[in-house]
C-alpha cells in the first residue's frame, strides 16, 4: 500500500483526461502543415498534475520520434534567470558554449531555431520549461525573450511553460497580450475536488488487497480536508502514507511489547525470567513488513495525521485564510483593502478641496 501511495508517475492519470487531450492537441497541431511553432502556458496550484500530464504525454514514442529535439528543464536548477539560456543551449542542442555573455548565447539559440531552410517540413524542436515563473526578473526580459522565440520568422521551436502562477502572463507579461502573435495558448489545472481525490486514492489502492488498508471513512476525511485546503494530490498521497506508517509503527511496537513481556515472564524452568530467548528477539527486533491485511487505517488514525499536517492556530483568522484556495484568498484581501480608510489605501485627492 505504501508503494501505491508514492507520488511517482502512475500508469494512468484519472480525472485529468481533458487536460491530457488539450496538451496532445497542441503538440499535434504544431506538427501539422509541415511544422509550425507555438507556445503553451500551463498553470495551476502545486499538486494538480501539470508536470505529470506533460511528462506522461512526452513518454509517448509518437512525440519523441516526430520532434527533432526534446528538452525538459526545471527552472529551479539555475541560480539566476539569465543562466537559463546556457541551460537551454546545452540541453536542447548539446552546445558547449565558452562565451559567458547571455546575449551571445541567446544569439546562438536563435540561429539554431531559425535555420535558413527551404524545406517544406521543418524539423521541430520541443522545449518544456517547468517552474518557468522562477525566471521572473527586472523588466521580465528573460521571459519575454523566451516567449518571443516561437514567433520569429522560420522558427522551429515549440514551447511549453509550466508554473504555479495562474496570472503570470497577465500580471508579469502584459506585452504578450498586446500583440496577438506573442500570445501563448493557456491551459489551467484546477485544484482537485474531494470526489476526484477520493477517486484517485481508491484507484491507487485498488491493486493492494482491494484498498482494504484504509477504512472508507478515513479516505473520505482525507479527501475532504485536502480539497478544502489547496486540492494538492501529492499532499493527499503523503498524508495517507504517513497514516499507514504511523499505524504500522504502533502495531510493531505493540508486538515488541507483547514479545518482551512473554520473554521476561518467570517460568518454572527460569524463575528469574532472565534467560535469553533468541528466537523471539530475532523475530520482532528486525524491520520486517507486517502482513498488509493486519494494517487497517481507521478514521481516528487519519484524523490524528491530519491534525499534524494541518496544525490549528486556535482558530485564528490567519489560519483559516491560509487553508483557502487562491481565488478566495484574493477576494478576502480585496475586502480587507476596501474596508480600510482611503488614506491608508493610498487614495488621495492630492490636496484638492
Amino acid at each position: 500500500a505504501k508503494k501505491a501511495l508514492n507520488p511517482h508517475l502512475p500508469p494512468s492519470l484519472p480525472c485529468r483526461e481533458g487536460e491530457m487531450e488539450r496538451v496532445r492537441s497542441f503538440l499535434d497541431g504544431c506538427l501539422g502543415d509541415g511544422g509550425r511553432p507555438g507556445s503553451l502556458y500551463v498553470s495551476g496550484a502545486p499538486g494538480t498534475g501539470k508536470t505529470a500530464v506533460v511528462t506522461k504525454i512526452l513518454g509517448s514514442h509518437k512525440f519523441m520520434k516526430k520532434y527533432s529535439r526534446v528538452a525538459v528543464i526545471s527552472c529551479m536548477d539555475v541560480d539566476k534567470p539569465q543562466d537559463i539560456f546556457r541551460k537551454i543551449a546545452e540541453e536542447l542542442f548539446g552546445s558547449k558554449l565558452t562565451s559567458k555573455k547571455h546575449t551571445t548565447i541567446q544569439e546562438t539559440i536563435i540561429k539554431r531555431i531559425t535555420p535558413p531552410s527551404s524545406r517544406s517540413d521543418k524539423e521541430m524542436n520541443l522545449l518544456v520549461l517547468d517552474e518557468i515563473d522562477q525566471l521572473s526578473s527586472k523588466g521580465q526580459e528573460v521571459l519575454y525573450s523566451i516567449f518571443e522565440w516561437p514567433t520569429l520568422q522560420r522558427s522551429n521551436l515549440v514551447l511549453i511553460g509550466i508554473a504555479n502562477t495562474l496570472d503570470m502572463t497577465d500580471r508579469l507579461l502584459p506585452r504578450l497580450h498586446s500583440r496577438a502573435r506573442l500570445r501563448p495558448s493557456l491551459l489551467h489545472f484546477a485544484p482537485y475536488s474531494s470526489q476526484e481525490i477520493l477517486s484517485i486514492l481508491r484507484d491507487r489502492l485498488v491493486a493492494v488487497a482491494g484498498g482494504v488498508a484504509f477504512q472508507p471513512s478515513a479516505l473520505q476525511l482525507c479527501a475532504r480536508k485536502v480539497a478544502a485546503s489547496h486540492g494538492d494530490m501529492r499532499r493527499a498521497l503523503s498524508i495517507c502514507r504517513q497514516s499507514l506508517e504511523s499505524v504500522e509503527l504502533r502495531l510493531k511496537h505493540q508486538k515488541q511489547t507483547t514479545t518482551t513481556t512473554d520473554i521476561t515472564e518467570p517460568t518454572t524452568a527460569d524463575p528469574t525470567g532472565l534467560a535469553p530467548q533468541h528466537t523471539c528477539a530475532h523475530t520482532y527486533a528486525g524491520h520486517e513488513q507486517l502482513p498488509p491485511s493486519v494494517v487497517v487505517v481507521t478514521l481516528r488514525d487519519m484524523a490524528a495525521t491530519l491534525s499534524s499536517a494541518y496544525p490549528s492556530s486556535g482558530g485564528s483568522c490567519a489560519s483559516v485564510v491560509e487553508t483557502l484556495p487562491l481565488h478566495p484568498k484574493l477576494v478576502v484581501c480585496t475586502l480587507v483593502l476596501l474596508g480600510r480608510p482611503s488614506h491608508v489605501r493610498g487614495e488621495g485627492g492630492g490636496g484638492g478641496g
